[in-house]
């Protein structure tokens, strides 16, 4: 039996039936990429795929964040400048992450709701469904 046989037959065993899994991969381009230039819509953005805005945003602040380590701006907090050389920088450089991205940009309002709106759409949703 083939390896992609078995894994198959275990898949099967393992997840309920499923017969077949989709991984999909984008590839990354330029942003002169002819297919971009003549079809720009099909680039991800906040205005094609609004689902991802969490995702764009926290991407730009990391991107700034690794210029602003690279160019050593943070030397008064990691006098290392812009080499980690253990684990203990990695953790003193993911805690400059957490302070200087994840809690300045406030990433977790990305995930609060007004719970009351929230039941008030749902419930017109349900009026206007006549359920």
């Amino acid at each position: 039996m083939t390896e992609v046989s078995q894994l198959v037959k275990k898949l099967e065993k393992e997840c309920n039936g499923t017969l077949s899994f989709v991984d999909i991969l984008f590839n990354h381009v330029s942003p002169d990429c002819e297919l971009l230039i003549k079809i720009p819509e099909a680039i991800y953005n906040e205005k094609t795929a609004p689902h991802l805005t969490v995702a764009i945003e926290l991407d730009k602040a990391l991107t700034e964040f690794s210029k602003r380590f690279a160019n050593k701006e943070f030397i008064e907090e990691y006098p290392k400048g812009n080499l980690i050389e253990n684990e203990h920088d990695l953790n003193h450089v993911m805690d400059l992450v957490r302070r200087h991205v994840f809690e300045k940009e406030k990433y977790a309002e990305f995930f609060l709701f007004d719970m009351e709106e929230m039941k008030k759409q749902f419930k017109d949703a349900l009026d206007k469904a006549n359920l």
